[in-house]
């Protein structure tokens, strides 16, 4: 459940035009770098918008974006109501990755990266809300992703050879079984 305090009409119109929100009121002709100026970022003071650019810009470069993020400073809000907040997120803006980072908890969705790389991950993302924390994570769970094809060609060759030991241990009990059958008068 979203909490209360937590603003998802302010967060998904600032989405609306930028990749980055801070969920913060306010003037968006300020020096903020979720709102595409160049300046000091209230949500993480020194960062400047050429950053968060590059994070996003490397989530699409790498396959797991278009990416939003949603950065709060103020929320008490758990891991499942981020959750929350980034489903939202993803579902009203057409992101494939939303990426929600708090100074104590973090959460992402994403369509293109599975729950396990997620989880693996999220733990880069807690306790910052730094743009290069997001970058970390994505580029970790991007390199984390289990190799399907290999698990599905050691699957296929598992089951053939299980299916040829099966097959020649029933000739084998078959041939036995027929030379130790007494005759029948």
């Amino acid at each position: 459940m979203i909490p209360a305090d937590i603003d998802m009409g302010r967060i998904l119109s600032d989405l609306a035009d930028s990749d980055v929100s801070d969920g913060l009121p306010g003037d968006r002709s300020d020096s903020h770098p979720a709102h595409g100026t160049e300046g000091t970022d209230r949500v993480d003071a020194g960062v400047d918008t050429a950053t968060w650019h590059d994070a996003v810009t490397a989530a699409d470069r790498s396959g797991v974006g278009p990416l939003k993020v949603v950065v709060l400073d103020d929320t008490s809000a758990s891991g499942p109501d981020l959750r929350d907040v980034a489903q939202t997120v993803k579902d009203d803006t057409g992101a494939t990755t939303v990426v929600v980072q708090t100074p104590g908890n973090a959460a992402a969705v994403s369509s293109t990266l599975t729950r396990s790389q997620i989880e693996k991950n999220e733990h880069l993302l807690a306790g910052t809300t730094s743009p290069s924390a997001a970058t970390d994570f994505l580029v970790a769970a991007d390199h984390s992703a289990t190799p399907t094809g290999t698990v599905t060609a050691l699957t296929v060759v598992g089951v053939l050879v299980a299916a040829a030991v099966a097959a020649a241990a029933t000739a084998v009990t078959g041939r036995a079984t027929a030379r130790v059958r007494p005759a029948t008068a």
